[in-house]
């Protein structure tokens, strides 16, 4: 995906919907399995992109800040007893 100012809302909707969307949606899925066993861990690897921004790949990047912020948030909230 390209830079932010050419790219249209449904190029950048698909972007969302592959990188963070289904990874929300999987990790959803997971969370409910892990929480019936009471036990588990999820692990994903994303590029670099959400830690360095690449000319000219401007969606991308901003996808995959989602991301790792997505990541942030799930491993702050595991030690809630309210996320489980």
């Amino acid at each position: 995906m390209g830079i932010f100012k050419s790219a249209t809302p449904e190029q950048i909707q698909k972007q969302f919907a592959t990188n963070v969307f289904g990874l929300m949606n999987v990790t959803k899925a997971l969370l409910l399995l892990l929480r019936s066993h009471r036990k588990g861990a999820i692990g994903n690897v994303t590029s670099v992109g959400g830690r360095v921004a690449f000319p000219l790949y401007h969606v991308s990047v901003l996808s995959r800040k989602a991301l790792d912020k997505l990541k942030a948030v799930l491993k702050d909230g595991a030690l809630d007893p309210v996320f489980w």
